[in-house]
């Protein structure tokens, strides 16, 4: 948590160049992807319903082109997506400042989240294989919605009026979970997709940018009392 107020206001905007990064990265790293995915390993170009982002960060795409520029530009946003998710959970306890004791929890957890958020982008599965990169992904996944459940916790239990956010914030929260539990049946069965999957991923992350979004937007006006 952070109590001052300035100090609040250049962490929030803090989390917008990094988001900004993300989804310009993301675009050119699914523009440059040669193509293929686990259904289908021939397929040309991305597919936004059967392609994971970790697919865009192999260097060699699935379907044997090489993809080096499109790999260091997924690796380079997924990174700036991690890193933004640090000042926003440190500036979230704001929109629910009656609520201390969870806010102080989301901040903790989400800081982890997004430490674990790099750390998945440092150990990819065409690298280290799909069983590490899951078990990468779940160890995240863990102070990730600890984070989300708390911070869904503090916005709906405030007396503060923040109705958008507590839209995003819920949804988020439930696209996130249903992932996770797919994502965690994927791995029990050894596969490396389950149909629906990658769209649930794009999903969450959609939800979460516009949590990010609003809460910057209620955080950063605010300024000390008096």
């Amino acid at each position: 948590m952070i109590s001052s107020p300035s100090i609040r206001r250049y962490a929030a905007l803090a989390v917008l160049p990094p988001l900004i990064a993300f989804g310009s990265l993301i675009a050119m790293a699914m523009s440059d992807y040669p193509g293929g995915t686990w259904e289908e390993p021939g397929a040309q170009g991305h597919s936004q319903v059967r392609n994971f982002l970790c697919d865009l960060t192999r260097p060699t795409a699935i379907n044997g082109v090489p993809n080096a520029s499109g790999s260091r530009y997924a690796e380079l946003g997924l990174l700036a997506y991690a890193v933004a998710l640090i000042p926003f959970f440190l500036i979230l306890p704001a929109v629910f400042p009656d609520r201390r004791k969870t806010g102080r929890l989301a901040a903790v957890a989400g800081v982890l989240a997004g430490l674990g958020g790099i750390g998945i982008v440092l150990v990819p599965s065409w690298r280290f294989g799909a069983l590490l990169h899951g078990a990468a992904v779940l160890l995240a996944a863990i102070p990730g919605l600890t984070a989300a459940v708390s911070a869904t916790v503090g916005v709906f239990t405030t007396r503060t009026s923040i109705r958008p956010i507590r839209a995003a914030a819920l949804a988020t929260l439930v696209v996130t979970a249903l992932a996770v539990v797919v994502f965690a049946l994927q791995l029990a069965r050894g596969a490396e997709t389950t149909p629906g999957l990658p769209v649930l991923e794009k999903l969450a992350l959609g939800c979460s940018i516009a949590w990010m979004a609003l809460t910057v937007a209620t955080v950063y006006p605010q300024r000390a009392a008096g």
